[in-house]
């Protein structure tokens, strides 16, 4: 059966959406996290290099050949590295990973009622 969306997102953002687990027995919700803030983390740390020490990379333009447009060579480096779509999708993966895994070590922590609505929210 299909399940029903809520009438309100707030039913859905719970701690409880973030920490159950389908096979409990295989993984434990500190692997959770784990696994979760070691994700987050590598997008991060590719994002950073991506940005601060890569040499980058060149694009070189094509166009019709009768075209008035001249095919140049562009230097996408440091901040540009940030334009392609894919980096924006990189960046999104990290963020998902990196509320997910907050929100579960919160919760393994005992500390769930400190979790902002909006973090919660976000993380959807």
């Amino acid at each position: 059966s299909i399940l029903t969306l809520p009438k309100d997102l707030d039913d859905l953002a719970t701690v409880e959406t973030f920490t159950r687990r389908i096979f409990p027995d295989l993984i434990s919700l500190p692997a959770l996290v784990i696994v979760r803030l070691g994700v987050a983390i590598s997008c991060w740390m590719v994002t950073i290099y991506m940005i601060f020490l890569s040499t980058g990379w060149d694009i070189n333009t094509t166009y019709r050949p009768n075209s008035k447009l001249q095919n140049t060579t562009l230097k996408i480096s440091g901040f540009r590295t940030l334009c392609p779509f894919t980096s924006w999708c990189w960046i999104m993966l990290g963020s998902a990973f990196s509320l997910t895994g907050y929100i579960a070590l919160m919760a393994h922590l005992g500390r769930e009622q400190e979790i902002e609505q909006w973090v919660l929210r976000a993380a959807l």
